[in-house]
């Protein structure tokens, strides 16, 4: 064979054995590099949260509970015919003792767009006033009735119900005082801001109530 269509041969099998796959291996790795180049560079934007996301996710919440109170009550009902001699026949005296429970707490359902502020900076939010969410009986009601004869024997009562419904609206009454709403008050406000801080965490969270 000529030396010229040996050489030629020759350089044809290097070139595909040897400088093809090097160059191919060259490119993969331009290729790796450049992607990395690319893709570990912070491009994506932040997420910005507009004031109906954070009003959403507040009302989502519905009826926030931020007090558990127990309080032992008693009540007295004097049910009087206003004389005495009437009294005797037709009287009715009720005194009553149960333990209740009261939740108290605020409801974010009732946020409107006006209670939310947004600014690059800040973000404050007037939350509505404590109120009760619900008053339960824990254990008996212990009732102690005394009747006229009359009405013990034409209209008797037990007093159950009077009695209860009296203790249910003391334990709110209760509950509604200064040293327990402004408890009440203040864990309301630390749990929002807790929940505000946790989607906007570089800003200045300020909570208050109306």
């Amino acid at each position: 064979m000529h030396m010229y269509g040996v050489r030629g041969l020759f350089d044809k099998y290097i070139m595909k054995r040897i400088i093809v796959p090097i160059l191919a291996a060259l490119l993969f790795a331009a290729g790796l590099y450049g992607g990395y180049v690319l893709f570990s560079k912070d491009t994506v934007e932040e997420t910005t949260v507009s004031r109906d996301v954070l009003l959403t996710a507040l009302r989502d919440e519905g009826f926030l509970v931020s007090q558990v109170a127990m309080f032992d009550e008693k009540v007295t009902i004097e049910q009087s015919t206003g004389s005495a001699w009437k009294d005797f026949f037709w009287g009715q005296d009720i005194i009553a003792r149960a333990t209740l429970q009261v939740s108290s707490g605020v409801d974010l359902s009732t946020l409107t767009a006006e209670d939310v502020v947004m600014s690059d900076e800040a973000v404050e939010v007037l939350l509505p006033p404590v109120t009760i969410h619900a008053v339960e009986l824990m254990g008996e009601v212990e009732v102690e009735n005394n009747q006229g004869i009359l009405k013990k024997l034409f209209d008797d009562n037990d007093g159950y119900n009077p009695a209860l419904g009296q203790l249910q609206e003391s334990a709110r009454e209760t509950a509604k005082k200064d040293q327990f709403r402004l408890i009440a008050e203040q864990s309301a406000i630390d749990t929002v801001e807790r929940l505000l801080r946790f989607i906007e965490e570089d800003k200045v969270i300020d909570v208050k109530i109306k």
